[in-house]
């Protein structure tokens, strides 16, 4: 189990980069528009930043020095200044100064100011969404700061070493950083979401692990079939598919004296059980043997459509005692081997008919002459007619398809039928990728 289990993660983690690497497009396509959304939004949404700046130089008088052990530093002159500048009073000032509607606290926000290293140097910096209010606090910072510093110390001189002005070009949010940024946040909530999906996805994938996990063999795996393809006309890959499936059918279950039954079921509706019970019959009349295909999915009948031929007299008709066995054998008109028994009209009572004594005389008539019996029987989970007469047959196959079939609902069919008691001989997953191969493309 500790092995199944360590192979499953495996398996799981391999499913992940391969769907990884499958639907890179949608990552990079997420990754591109979010670039182009997060670049947009801030082009057209975020108002433009001006910032103006002024400098302003700490002088110590003469006298200061002269009078005194030692003068200031400059790190202590600029580090005073900033605390300085950075007071509730002075933010208070300078908006004063600057005639502009704003308060001490919007001031203190767009006001920025650091020592400019190995000097006695001050730099404010304002930045607000228009130029010209940004140079007129930046010119009321520099005419508050020397009044405020003169105020509080004495032998200090504040001088402006060049007037305010404004940077070139707007600042603030860049659309470059904003477009990365976009990218890298939608690239990856994509790349997790594939991630996740595949995670998430219980769905039949691997024929290989159904046999690991469930104890049963891989029977076959049939490629997707074209509209066009019958029994009689298979591309090489499913004809050769439906012969490996009579072979391992046969392996598994050898002649002995009178027909082999084998029931062809599936989970649900929809993944292939009826073509796949269509075409096992096929192969084996092409082997020469004496077949006859029987549909017992009463409720929604496959063969007669799929052979076109007539819908009744049927297994029904015969079930109910309206005609004898032999009146409702068919032939397939594909090869005179190959006969069916179709499913006839529906009746009311399809489980109780299947479960009947008179069902298992039937099989017992049909296997006098016939070699093989191909049962297309319903889906396990839907209803419960495929239990009652699975342990009445040799063995039973389940088809799975691929990308289709929850592994939930198979392992309620797999349950189901062990409680059943039917011998199952192993998994046939259908609409799998086959590629040509060497022989193929050198025989065409």
């Amino acid at each position: 189990m500790t092995e199944l289990n360590g192979r499953g993660r495996f398996t799981a983690a391999r499913r992940v980069g391969r769907a990884l690497r499958r639907r890179l497009w949608v990552v990079v396509a997420a990754a591109l528009v979010g670039a182009v959304f997060a670049a947009a939004g801030t082009l057209f949404s975020a108002a433009p930043n001006y910032t103006a700046t002024v400098d302003l130089c700490l002088v110590p008088s003469v006298s200061q020095g002269a009078g005194s052990g030692s003068a200031p530093s400059s790190d202590d002159l600029t580090a005073t200044a900033l605390l300085v500048l950075r007071s509730h009073d002075t933010l208070a000032q300078i908006a004063e100064e600057s005639g502009l509607p704003y308060s001490a606290e919007t001031v203190g926000e767009a006001l920025d100011a650091y020592a400019l290293e190995g000097t006695a140097a001050l730099r404010i910096e304002t930045t607000l969404f228009s130029s010209s209010d940004a140079l007129a606090l930046a010119d009321a910072a520099a005419r508050v700061l020397p009044v405020r510093f003169a105020e509080l110390f004495s032998g200090v001189t504040v001088q402006v070493v060049d007037s305010a002005q404004v940077l070139a070009g707007a600042a603030g949010p860049r659309p470059e950083h904003a477009a990365a940024l976009g990218a890298g946040v939608c690239g990856l909530v994509a790349a997790v979401g594939v991630a996740v999906s595949v995670a998430l996805d219980d769905r039949v994938r691997d024929a290989d692990l159904l046999a690991r996990r469930y104890g049963k063999p891989s029977l076959a795996a049939v490629p997707k079939l074209k509209r066009r393809e019958g029994c009689s006309n298979l591309s090489p890959q499913a004809a050769e598919a439906y012969k490996l499936l009579r072979a391992n059918v046969m392996r598994r279950l050898p002649e002995q004296g009178l027909a082999r039954v084998i029931g062809v079921t599936s989970a649900v509706c929809d993944e292939g059980k009826t073509t796949t019970a269509v075409n096992l019959a096929y192969a084996f009349a092409e082997l020469g043997k004496r077949t006859l295909l029987v549909d017992a999915d009463m409720r929604v009948p496959g063969v007669a459509p799929m052979l076109k031929i007539a819908r009744a007299p049927g297994l029904s008709s015969v079930l109910t005692g309206r005609v004898a066995p032999p009146y409702a054998v068919q032939s397939t008109r594909l090869m005179s081997r190959f006969l069916a028994v179709t499913a006839g009209d529906v009746p009311s009572n399809p489980t109780e008919l299947l479960g009947s004594p008179r069902m298992a005389r039937l099989l017992d008539v049909y296997a006098e002459h016939f070699d093989y019996i191909v049962v297309d029987l319903p889906p396990v989970t839907m209803v419960s007619d495929a239990l009652v007469l699975a342990p009445e047959l040799d063995g039973v196959a389940v088809v799975a398809r691929r990308g289709f079939t929850r592994r939930g609902k198979l392992e309620e069919t797999m349950e189901k039928l062990s409680f059943a008691d039917a011998n199952v001989l192993g998994f046939v997953t259908t609409r799998v990728r086959v590629d040509h191969g060497y022989y193929y493309e050198s025989a065409r």
